[in-house]
């Protein structure tokens, strides 16, 4: 019953992304024509799923951030946004994170929704290109209502240069993030957060990509303890990414930490980008 869920869980994830990315194609052909205010309307989902160590891909379970095998549900980190680019390298938007349990009594809970600009470029010359983007969460949400979070605030970086003379690309990725409770807060998240990651990729063909993700600093304080910014161990993701349309990627990879090399945690995952709009 039990065998390769990831896997299956993984395909159910895709198929929905394909179906989505393709109706609204469809629906423009039906009617003819795209509406010209459609032109500027984007939609995107981001997943990723944190799967099983390879050493037992039966498991329903995978290795938590502190490197503990074998301690934390399987679950999908998901994020759905609606943005309208009201001009070139700017697009205003809301965001929808949330995230899915679909083991071992499946969960569907709705992170605290945000409004702010899902994209803004910064600039993009010479290969090398700055892309951010500033959240303003809500108090609306499964989540915010459990863990009564007020408000929020989060802005992101990604940094991206292609090398010259080669195909590398690299880059970082990084966020600041700060969380405002009210007086039942339970602290579900830090209160402050701090994160950088270093990320790279390397075509192997048109359809294909090796990609690199390694997170060096994940800080974060915890909501009502004592003391400053802890860090998580650091990891590092090798993976392959499959470009199977111009609006979806699938990048499944395994989780590594350097600092626990042990076979029961090295976790499978994949990340899944589509465009809908």
């Amino acid at each position: 019953m039990k065998f390769f869920q990831f896997r299956s869980y993984a395909i159910t994830i895709l198929s929905i992304a394909c179906a989505m990315s393709q109706a609204a194609p469809s629906l423009y052909e039906e009617i003819g024509a795209k509406p010209a205010f459609l032109d500027n309307i984007v939609m995107k989902y981001w997943g990723n799923y944190a799967g099983p160590p390879i050493t037992n891909p039966t498991a329903t379970t995978t290795t938590n951030v502190k490197g503990q095998p074998l301690t934390t549900k399987q679950n999908a980190d998901d994020l759905l946004t609606l943005g309208y680019q009201i001009a070139p390298g700017i697009r205003p938007g809301i965001g929808m994170p949330f995230n899915f349990v679909p083991f071992q009594h499946a969960v569907f809970q709705i992170k605290p929704i945000y409004f702010g600009l899902i994209d803004l470029k910064l600039f993009d010359t010479g290969g090398l290109s700055m892309h951010t983007d500033v959240r303003f969460y809500t108090p609306i949400g499964d989540v915010a209502s459990s863990q009564d979070v007020q408000t929020g605030f989060r802005a992101s970086q990604i940094t991206l240069y292609e090398v010259p003379g080669s195909k590398w690309t690299v880059g970082s990725y990084s966020y600041f993030r700060y969380w405002k409770y009210g007086s039942n807060g339970k602290g579900f998240r830090n209160d402050y957060e701090v994160y950088f990651s270093l990320l790279a990729w390397y075509p192997l063909s048109k359809e294909f990509d090796v990609t690199i993700w390694s997170d060096i600093l994940q800080l974060g304080h915890q909501f009502g303890a004592s003391g400053g910014l802890k860090n998580l161990p650091i990891d590092f993701q090798p993976g392959i990414r499959w470009n199977i349309a111009k609006s979806i990627t699938v990048n499944p990879y395994v989780n590594l930490i350097p600092g626990n090399l042990r076979w029961e945690t090295f976790n499978m995952g994949v990340v899944v980008n589509a465009r809908f709009l």
